[in-house]
């Protein structure tokens, strides 16, 4: 499984999170390589890493996240390789981290074409090898200011790259209130194993 911190399990107990989920509905072994604030290049890099050092699984599951997230390696210090995760949270720490973030806002078409270069090289990548399930969360309106996506942001799933994934809409939230729920998640689980 490959995602952000809702494949990971954000906000919820370890028994409910979606790999444990998956292990008891299939009896098998599930490895989560999901991890809070992932970019969909991250979740595209990480796959192509295992693919290339293990082989193709016999399925995978990815949870693609918002494309207005991105990645970029930390230039401060030369010994050390380190991929930084930019989003709406991001305080301008480094000036790559500034780039990062301005990219967001000012480019957030070719974030959103990206996504769907990510998408469609994964998608050829498993072609007659592996089967793939795709998933994301339907972006939602929240109240007092928490969330108030753009027009651009409610509608990126209904481009044709993005017809196939499986739109989660909460039946419940996990403890902070932003992250879905249990009964969420496992309701996920479920149509994955379907």
């Amino acid at each position: 499984m490959y995602g952000d911190s809702c494949t990971w399990g954000e906000a919820i107990d370890e028994e409910d999170r979606l790999h444990v989920q998956l292990e008891n509905i299939q009896a098998k072994k599930v490895y989560n390589f999901g991890y809070p604030a992932q970019s969909n290049e991250h979740i595209f890099k990480k796959f192509v890493r295992h693919v290339t050092e293990h082989g193709y699984p016999k399925k995978v599951v990815i949870g693609w996240t918002s494309p207005w997230r991105m990645c970029v390696v930390n230039e401060q210090n030369a010994d050390v390789l380190s991929v930084e995760a930019i989003g709406h949270w991001t305080s301008n720490i480094t000036p790559e981290m500034g780039v990062g973030k301005d990219m967001i806002s000012l480019c957030p078409k070719t974030l959103l074409v990206r996504t769907s270069d990510y998408m469609m090289a994964v998608r050829e990548m498993c072609k007659g090898r592996t089967e793939i399930f795709e998933w994301h969360i339907k972006p939602v309106v929240r109240a007092a200011g928490v969330l108030n996506p753009t027009a651009l942001e409610i509608g990126w799933y209904k481009y044709s790259w993005a017809k196939g994934l499986y739109h989660l809409e909460f039946l419940d939230r996990g403890f902070d209130n932003m992250h879905p729920g249990p009964k969420s998640i496992k309701r996920l689980a479920e149509v994955i194993c379907e």
